[in-house]
């Protein structure tokens, strides 16, 4: 396994004191859930690293760093491990543990966190023991998030950041609010309590509740309600939002679950506070300003995480390529602040067309992409087709004077345990897949299944730039000089003051056609070269993928 090193620290890190009480609390709840004899939690400071936030051996033990190997920490990655005397010899206690269960806990393959239980007696872990501190685990690191940046090196914080904006915020912020409701109804020994977000006006968003704790989800303001009697409540108050930590709970024994709602409250105030610098953050980072999906580098950073946690646990995930058939006349024709318009429309579209935890990108321009976790082929081309439908649909008072549609080819292909694929695998797939629905038709969908293989396609025609430049010089001169005798003549009859209403009318469409068309073909004019070769042979090898498909189609038989 390696060597692992343990020393005593001697530099002190700027912490709050509530973040120790708070690790000391989840331990011990963690012991008791196990029945083990000691455990601890540590959290990484950088370079294999990990400083021991705080442990327990038959008391206190003195903080460590802990170094560790990379063969232990890429197994880390996959699951908790179970460690036999003597390899236990290297975790802070009083006394050697005979069995350990070690779990850590993190984003991708990166572990930020460690929680670890030891049995002084050589007594074997189970399985459910192995769930149990998997869920703790990851409690713990959401709570410890948020507080990250007071251990950490400043050399390794942006390892944090960059993993903090590419996490899925509102889901972490319910997972916290429920890890922090079970740990204040073990503490107080509870079957009812909640832990509820609610906006300025105590209107309750986001919460947590089990037994008769559910009713505080249905207040009408958590300001405004009285508290009923049993129930020990703290309410956490912030300019832009309300919280709520509420537990049912007899008189006597009070002053702990009073102590460990303080605790609590202080660990909800900094969570809360945290996801919302971080959603800022994601906003400004990770998001595409025009629709608000996730940018490109961020679905892709996403993805591998995703891709990551499927091939731990066994699941497919499928992705989807959509291509939007005629954008590109109605941003010619119509102008740029339509165009943006309509891929506003499209976002909207995608996000409102799928769970709340897959994941929706653009791509770049009219390109978007959607990653849909555990979902086989059959659920995603019912994905697809709603997408296909509903972008069908979509218009905009401007495209229906001048008829234009919308429409999208969508590319399909998965990854399943049995057939992993890279990230730049798939997505490569599903752009093929789109390229090869455009080629037979557009506004349709294609699957590219993970064992078919795609031929290499020649490049485009090869011709100089400068016959590239004076063919694009001939097109728009072409466009340009009957759309200019059109507009001329159009100009010159509406300056006839008899003019019937609706033919002035239609001549007035006419004009605007053709400044548009006209437009259209200075831009013409103005097209990079090289921008103009690179779409060539993007559709020249969309063109030939049909050949390449029959032909894996023969193979197959």
């Amino acid at each position: 396994m390696g060597t692992v090193m343990g020393m005593v620290i001697g530099r002190q890190w700027a912490k709050p004191e509530w973040v120790g009480q708070l690790m000391g609390l989840t331990l011990k709840v963690s012991l008791q859930a196990i029945k083990a004899d000691g455990g601890g939690v540590a959290l990484w400071v950088g370079d294999h690293t990990f400083l021991s936030l705080t442990a327990y051996s038959e008391g206190q033990v003195t903080p460590m760093l802990l170094r560790l190997p990379d063969s232990l920490l890429q197994t880390l990655t996959q699951s908790p491990i179970t460690l036999s005397f003597p390899e236990t010899l290297w975790l802070p206690a009083h006394r050697p543990y005979g069995q350990v269960l070690l779990c850590g806990a993190g984003e991708r393959q990166q572990l930020f966190s460690l929680v670890w239980v030891g049995r002084h007696r050589s007594s074997p872990f189970c399985h459910e023991d192995q769930s149990t501190l998997e869920r703790l685990a990851e409690g713990i690191y959401h709570l410890l998030l948020p507080v990250v940046p007071f251990y950490q090196e400043a050399a390794v914080l942006r390892a944090w950041l960059e993993m903090s904006l590419a996490s899925d915020i509102p889901a972490k912020l319910e997972r916290s609010l429920a890890f922090l409701l079970e740990l204040l109804v073990q503490i107080a020994q509870s079957k009812d309590g909640a832990v509820i977000l609610a906006d300025r006006e105590g209107v309750p968003k986001v919460g947590v509740a089990c037994g008769e704790g559910e009713k505080w989800l249905t207040v009408s303001s958590l300001r405004l309600t009285p508290f009923p009697v049993g129930w020990i409540v703290r309410l956490v108050t912030d300019p832009q939002w309300v919280g709520l930590l509420a537990v049912r709970h007899p008189r006597r024994g009070r002053s702990e679950v009073h102590q460990t709602l303080s605790l609590l409250a202080q660990a909800f105030q900094t969570f809360v506070q945290w996801s919302h610098q971080t959603a800022w953050l994601d906003q400004l980072i990770w998001r595409d300003p025009l629709t608000q999906l996730l940018n490109r580098r961020a679905f892709l950073f996403r993805l591998e995480g995703e891709m990551h946690r499927a091939t731990r646990y066994g699941y497919p995930v499928s992705v989807l390529f959509v291509d939007l058939d005629g954008f590109k006349p109605i941003n010619d024709l119509l102008g740029h602040p339509i165009g943006d318009k309509v891929l506003q429309k499209v976002g909207q579209t995608l996000q409102a067309s799928v769970r709340r935890y897959d994941l929706a990108g653009r791509y770049g321009g009219d390109e978007f992409v959607l990653a849909l976790p555990a979902t086989p082929l059959e659920g995603a081309l019912v994905v697809a087709e709603r997408l296909r439908t509903r972008i069908a649909e979509l218009t905009v008072e401007e495209m229906q004077s001048l008829r234009l549609a919308l429409g999208a080819s969508i590319g399909v292909t998965v990854a399943n345990p049995s057939s992993p694929l890279s990230v730049s695998e798939i997505i490569e797939r599903a752009d093929q897949a789109a390229g090869l629905a455009k080629v037979k038709g557009r506004n349709r969908i294609e699957v590219l299944a993970p064992d078919q293989t795609v031929q290499t396609v020649s490049a485009a025609p090869t011709l100089s730039r400068d016959l590239w430049a004076g063919l694009l010089q001939y097109l728009s001169h072409s466009i340009n000089n009957p759309v200019g005798g059109i507009l001329g003549l159009t100009q010159v009859a509406l300056q006839d003051q008899t003019l019937p209403p609706d033919l002035r009318e239609t001549l007035k469409q006419i004009e605007q056609l053709a400044l548009r068309v006209r437009d259209f073909s200075h831009r013409l004019a103005r097209q990079p070269v090289g921008q103009l070769l690179q779409e060539i042979e993007t559709f020249e090898r969309r063109r030939q993928l049909p050949s390449a498909a029959a032909a894996d189609s023969r193979r197959a038989r």
